[in-house]
């Protein structure tokens, strides 16, 4: 699950003490892999080696005004419960959450 922000928006608090009861649920739950913030993609870079050429790139691959500020990998049994946790993660953080899933390319 992805935390999606704008340049504007800092946790507060608040939001920090919420976001530790939800990873605390989730690791109560044995949902909880790892999660992390992340900086603003303006301190990124892109780096393309395509063709034996190394090209980099300062900044974010979007010129836009959210970013990505944070996420969490979970383990789950089902998309109903992504769902759901990505719901309670979008309380926790007061933020919009992205759920893209893992492409299943070995069986578990």
């Amino acid at each position: 699950m992805f935390v999606i922000d704008d340049s504007s928006a800092v946790a507060g608090s608040d939001e920090m003490s919420e976001i530790g009861k939800f990873n605390n649920e989730l690791k109560d739950q044995g949902h909880f892999v790892m999660a992390e913030g992340i900086k603003s993609g303006e301190q990124a870079a892109i780096f393309d080696n395509r063709g034996g050429h190394t090209k980099e790139t300062s900044g974010s691959l979007y010129d836009i005004s959210e970013n990505y500020s944070g996420f969490w990998i979970i383990e789950v049994e089902n998309d109903d419960r992504a769902r759901s946790s990505a719901q309670s993660a979008s309380r926790a953080c007061n933020r919009k959450i992205e759920l893209p899933s893992f492409l299943q390319l070995t069986p578990r």
